[in-house]
């Protein structure tokens, strides 16, 4: 065997050698791939959502379930089913968020639906405030939870006179019943949050957008502010409120020339009076005006 043909066969043999250790440390490698795929995972159940669940609406069995989740990926807040529980055995009441379909269900979503869901849909330095309201002043009653309003104000302007002079005094009363009917009416608060009506603050599980509409509360639940509901408290003393209903994302506060709408006649009726104390030689009495709320007591000599 000539000297070629021994480094060939050496060579060969080196590559080969080379190759199958190559090959075993790969199928060693390949073992203990599997062997890490296969370990077990620890897994626990939590409480999801299987539908999309809005603002006020309950939990129920038709979007809240369970699924199997990683240990590991469990996250405070996150409802871990014990005992065999069932969903609503583990969690109940209102959602007061969003809470989007396949989203993990924490316990700060929601509150008990025994009480304290509307105190909890309240911005922070708000306040909710009932006022009452009727299909005239509720837009027909399509007003619902949710929207937002304007809120007008319309009262009675009324007008008294006392005197000890009888033929003044007749003619006054005179002028003044001519006057009695007149209204007026303006805006005292824009862009307010209606969050209840009666005694729903949202849809009941089941009811439909259809079955709501149209229907007429007798009060109507708004969020404001502290200084917002005693201007509330003190116009619903005076006259009938009404709900102006906003559009949809209209956040705009108009600014109005002539805040105030009322009948013309109103305001000539002082310089009437005056006309009339004059003709009657000056005497001293007063006249105490309540035009539209803005009460007036005018000496007259």
């Amino acid at each position: 065997m000539n000297k070629n043909v021994l480094i060939a066969f050496g060579g060969a043999t080196l590559i080969a050698l080379v190759v199958a250790i190559m090959l075993n440390a790969m199928l060693k490698g390949g073992h203990k791939a599997e062997e890490t795929a296969a370990a077990p995972v620890a897994r626990t159940e939590i409480l999801f959502a299987t539908a999309e669940i809005k603002p006020g609406q309950l939990l129920s069995e038709e979007n809240i379930a369970w699924k199997t989740w990683p240990e590991d990926a469990v996250y405070p807040g996150v409802v871990v089913r014990e005992d065999g529980k069932k969903p609503l055995e583990a969690l109940s009441g209102r959602v007061i968020r969003p809470i989007a379909q396949g989203e993990p269900v924490v316990k700060s979503a929601l509150v008990k639906d025994s009480g304290g869901f509307l105190a909890a849909m309240l911005k922070p330095e708000t306040r909710a405030v009932a006022v009452t309201v009727s299909a005239a002043t509720t837009a027909g009653g399509f007003i619902n939870p949710g929207d937002y309003v304007d809120i007008i104000l319309t009262s009675r302007s009324h007008v008294t006179y006392e005197s000890d002079n009888k033929a003044l005094e007749t003619r006054m009363k005179n002028l003044i019943n001519r006057n009695l009917d007149q209204y007026s009416s303006s805006t005292i608060l824009q862009n307010i949050k209606v969050i209840g009506l009666d005694q729903k603050a949202v849809k009941e599980r089941g009811e439909k957008d259809e079955d709501t509409a149209g229907k007429v509360a007798k009060t109507a639940t708004l969020e404001v502010t502290p200084r917002q509901a005693e201007i509330l408290a003190l116009a619903g003393q005076m006259g009938e409120l009404s709900l102006a209903l906003r559009g949809i994302g209209d956040e705009k506060i108009v600014q109005q020339d002539a805040p105030t709408v009322s009948d013309n006649r109103m305001s000539n009726i002082y310089k009437e009076i005056t006309e009339e104390i004059d003709k009657a030689g000056g005497r001293h009495f007063s006249v105490h005006i309540n035009n539209g709320g803005n009460v007036s007591d005018i000496p007259v000599r």
